[in-house]
């Protein structure tokens, strides 16, 4: 169990309890102890700095793919939702995507870019 008053101060936002159904594509699974939703880079940066290291973290883009267990995720899950980890970018023949943007919103850029 996770001590509230540990956790690093943040930008973002915290959730508790958070159900992980409102998180996935398959809409199901038990909650997440702890939800974490970074500003940006450096509050996840700093989030990821100053967490106690015996906490178990996890990344959660966007949803599709995942499994929760019924019983829930003990630990902090790390929701990349806003528009700072949603960019797309194109250098070079290389096409690079931020973790929290949604299939739908690649296939948009790549029709739109002939891509």
């Amino acid at each position: 169990m996770i001590d509230i008053n540990s956790l690093p101060k943040v930008k973002g936002e915290y959730k508790f309890n958070e159900p992980m159904k409102n998180h996935t594509w398959l809409n199901a699974g038990g909650n997440a102890e702890v939800m974490f939703l970074p500003k940006d880079e450096s509050d996840l940066q700093y989030f990821l700095q100053n967490i106690d290291k015996k906490v178990p973290v996890f990344v959660l883009g966007g949803g599709s793919n995942l499994l929760v267990r019924d019983g829930g995720f003990e630990g902090v899950i790390i929701k990349l939702k806003n528009k700072n980890f949603s960019q797309v970018t194109v250098e070079n023949d290389l096409i690079c995507c931020g973790a929290g943007l949604q299939n739908g919103a690649l296939k948009k850029f790549l029709l739109e870019n002939e891509i």
